[in-house]
């Protein structure tokens, strides 16, 4: 996957996003609904995150999703700032939560 531009600043990120062109499709949490579960053994569309940067509870379903052929990064609506990062090869999976403070599964 492509990497971030350096500055978190919205107007920076957009300008990277342009620059991207068609190469990263924008979806909602639903598209990756059957990695998440093979990940997470269960649906995770109903499962809520919080958002280490602006603290906003987040339903993976409605969290914004860009999507590549190596993984998928889940960006929280609130703030824009990326949730969760799943990357995969034919071997492994890499799944990395540095930006959910938590994970809540309904019962």
């Amino acid at each position: 996957m492509t990497s971030s531009p350096g500055a978190e600043d919205a107007t920076d990120w957009a300008a990277f996003e342009r620059s991207l062109g068609d190469r990263i499709q924008h979806v909602d949490g639903n598209a990756v609904a059957g990695q998440l579960a093979q990940i997470f053994r269960g649906d995770m569309t109903a499962a809520t995150g919080r958002c280490r940067h602006c603290t906003s509870e987040t339903v993976f379903a409605e969290a914004r999703v860009e999507l590549d052929t190596s993984g998928f990064i889940l960006r929280c609506p609130s703030c824009t700032r990326v949730l969760f990062t799943v990357v995969s090869n034919d071997k492994r999976t890499w799944v990395d939560l540095q930006g959910i403070e938590g994970i809540s599964l309904p019962s």
